[in-house]
C-alpha cells in the first residue's frame, strides 16, 4: 500500500523522517537545542560574541556589567551571577559581595549617579557593600553607599538606599526593615537562638 505524504496529511513530517531512518536523530537534536546548557550560551555570548567580555566571572548573556575592575565578588558568588538573567551591576565607585549571597533575576546595583550638571560625570561616594550570605530578591535596586551586613535579606521589587544590619529582612520603596532572619539561619551559634 503506498501512503502519500502531503503537508495536509496528520502525522506527515513524522512519516517522512521515519522512512528516510532520521526521526530518532532529529528528535534527539531537537531536545539538545532547547536545553542547551546556560553555560554554553553565556561562554558564547561573553567570550565569543564579547557581552560583558571585561568581566573574569561569568555572567548571563541577558545580564550588563560596567567597571568590571572595580567589582570584588567572591567565588561563591560567580555562580549566582551566571544563573540570574537581566541584572545590571555597575560599579564605578566599587562594589564589594560576600561570600554565598544569592542574586535573583533583574537585580540593579548601581555605584554612582551622574551629576546633575553634567550628565558625563559621576558623583564620587563610597563603594556598595554586600555583606555573606545575603539574598537579593528580583528586581531589587541597590543605590550607591549602602551596606548590608551579613545574611539580609531583601524583597524583590525593593529599592535600597540606605544600610542596614545584619539579619535584617527589608523590603518596599524605599527599603525598610520588615523583619529578623531567624538565628539559625543566619548563621548564628545554634546556643544564640534557643535564647
Amino acid at each position: 500500500m503506498l501512503t502519500v505524504m502531503t503537508p495536509g496529511t496528520p502525522g506527515w513530517r513524522r512519516r517522512a523522517l521515519e522512512s528516510a531512518g532520521l526521526y530518532g536523530l532529529a528528535c534527539r537534536w531537537r531536545t539538545a537545542w532547547h536545553q542547551l546548557p546556560l553555560r554554553s550560551a553565556n561562554f558564547l555570548f561573553q567570550r565569543v560574541i564579547g557581552l560583558n567580555r571585561g568581566c573574569p566571572w561569568p555572567v548571563n548573556f541577558t545580564s550588563v556589567v560596567t567597571s568590571a575592575e572595580n567589582i570584588r565578588i567572591h567565588p561563591t558568588v560567580r555562580a549566582s551571577f551566571a544563573i540570574s538573567g537581566g541584572c545590571y551591576i555597575q560599579g564605578l565607585n566599587g562594589i564589594e559581595i560576600g561570600a554565598h549571597t544569592l542574586f535573583a533575576p533583574g537585580v540593579k546595583i548601581i555605584s554612582a549617579n551622574h551629576d546633575l550638571g553634567n550628565y558625563d560625570t559621576w558623583v564620587a561616594s563610597g563603594p556598595i557593600r554586600i555583606g555573606g550570605g545575603c539574598w537579593i530578591g528580583a528586581n531589587a535596586v541597590i543605590l550607591p553607599g549602602v551596606e548590608l551586613g551579613d545574611g539580609v535579606v531583601v524583597g524583590a521589587g525593593a529599592v535600597v538606599t540606605r544600610s542596614f544590619e545584619p539579619g535584617a529582612i527589608i523590603g518596599g520603596v524605599p527599603a525598610r526593615k520588615i523583619g529578623e532572619v531567624p538565628a539559625r539561619v543566619a548563621g548564628q551559634p545554634r546556643d544564640a537562638a534557643d535564647k
